[in-house]
């Protein structure tokens, strides 16, 4: 694994990311608002997960299905 920076871009793969808190609470910001249904429809509603099921969705989804 490798992560990609530049002065204004930085890329960390998923499973590396997990394991930071800022990330953390990225996903959970823009998992938590009411942009996800309206700009993805009734199946993806607002929803306020904990930080244990924030990873838990990153690690089942994220990293299960796309690594």
């Amino acid at each position: 694994p490798s992560i990609f920076l530049t002065p204004r871009l930085i890329l960390v793969p998923t499973p590396l990311a997990i394991d930071s808190r800022a990330y953390i609470s990225l996903y959970q910001g823009l998992h938590a608002n009411e942009f996800c249904e309206m700009g993805f429809g009734d199946g993806f509603p607002a929803v306020q997960w904990t930080e244990k099921q924030t990873r838990e969705k990153i690690q089942g989804f994220d990293v299960g299905e796309s690594w």
